[in-house]
């Protein structure tokens, strides 16, 4: 009777271990999309900014669409709103690895850190769909926090800031 109480057990442990680490493969037709998550988890590069999934419908290489689409959905569970309610694109051009965006004025209401986490959300979803390297975003004839437009890639931001910790 052990004999088969610890085979069973061992069974459970195995399809445990299978379960955890089965990779999580993206839905089908999606494409990633980022948002501000609505509880900040510091010490992790997915702490403040997370990465979710917008069902694309044979629309994956529409790009105005699928932005106009990703600014104006609710983000779902886990995340809070990223962007100010109305926003819209107004206009959008790739130009071999340089995204150029250009939003509704309602952009121009965050300033500071909540223009900061909106502005690296949407880079972040842009360069997931497209697969550019850069992104120019500017507001249709407002400022954003001060300046006529903001550029931004990979190296713009820091998602976990690791300067603080002692090499082992």
């Amino acid at each position: 009777m052990r004999k088969i109480v610890c085979f069973a057990l061992i069974l459970c442990c195995i399809a445990g271990i299978l379960g955890c680490s089965a990779d999580k493969k993206p839905p089908e037709d999606s494409v990633a999309v980022f948002y501000k998550k609505d509880k900040i988890a510091y010490g992790t590069s997915s702490g403040v900014i997370g990465q979710t999934y917008m069902h694309a419908s044979g629309h994956e290489a529409e790009y105005a669409y699928l932005l106009n689409r990703y600014l104006k959905a609710a983000p779902g569970e886990g995340f809070a709103q990223t962007f100010p309610s109305g926003v819209s694109l107004i206009r959008f051009q790739l130009e071999g690895l340089t995204a150029k965006i250009i939003l509704s004025d309602r952009i121009a209401d965050f300033t500071g850190m909540e223009l900061t986490i909106a502005l690296t959300c949407l880079t972040q979803t842009v360069m997931s769909v497209t697969g550019c390297q850069e992104v120019i975003i500017s507001a249709s004839t407002k400022q954003l926090d001060g300046q006529n437009f903001v550029t931004l890639n990979r190296d713009s931001y820091l998602l976990l800031d690791s300067s603080g910790t002692i090499p082992d």
